[in-house]
């Protein structure tokens, strides 16, 4: 990796290479990305990563790194999409010390072992693994649209849907509350809540 990069590009790119950021879903490698509105609303103003104060500064950055070769940006009716180059994984394996490749081969291979299929689902093919703090149940619809639902003891839950969205997958996730609430959540929010073992507003 031969870029010199900035400061401020060495602090997103090193963000990334941390795993700061939702989405990314299938690891850091090349083609894996983030809606770019996610991604400068998630940095923008961070005290350990000091990219920008700015949504609109982040944004510049993205786009130095995209001339750089490092990102690349594309725009579609479904908004801007940013995700890593061969360049970009490279620069993060070398700054990581290992490939994410691997990290993601053993993840695809978790999620193909066998599970046990739920006797009282309400999705064909639902499967549901619990512990002592909350139930996760799988399944996908018929145009492969990918659900994971996480029921906590109170009686809140999050939701996350994965699907594929003008060629690259879109992740999303919502939040609702013991009470009923439901709201848009980033993942972060969704992994707090298990950790907390209930989500909350």
């Amino acid at each position: 990796m031969n870029a010199k990069l900035t400061a401020k590009e060495t602090a997103l790119m090193t963000a990334i290479a941390a795993n700061h950021f939702s989405f990314f879903d299938q690891g850091l490698v090349d083609g894996s990305g983030i809606w770019t509105e996610c991604m400068t609303d998630e940095i923008a103003g961070h005290k350990v990563y000091k990219v920008s104060d700015s949504q609109r500064g982040v944004a510049t950055v993205i786009a130095s790194l995209g001339r750089k070769g490092l990102l690349l940006t594309d725009t579609n009716e479904d908004g801007a999409w940013t995700e890593l180059t061969a360049a970009g994984e490279a620069w993060i394996t070398e700054h990581n010390g290992q490939s994410d490749r691997e990290v993601q081969e053993a993840a695809v291979a978790e999620r193909m072992a066998p599970k046990v299929v739920n006797p009282e689902a309400k999705h064909p093919g639902e499967t549901t693994e619990a512990n002592e703090t909350f139930a996760v149940s799988e399944w996908a619809d018929e145009d492969e649209t990918e659900w994971v639902s996480t029921a906590f003891a109170d009686g809140s839950s999050t939701l996350r849907r994965r699907r594929q969205v003008s060629g690259a997958w879109r992740t999303d996730f919502w939040g609702t509350t013991a009470d009923g609430k439901k709201v848009s959540i980033l993942s972060r929010d969704a992994k707090a809540a298990r950790e907390a073992g209930t989500f909350t507003i």
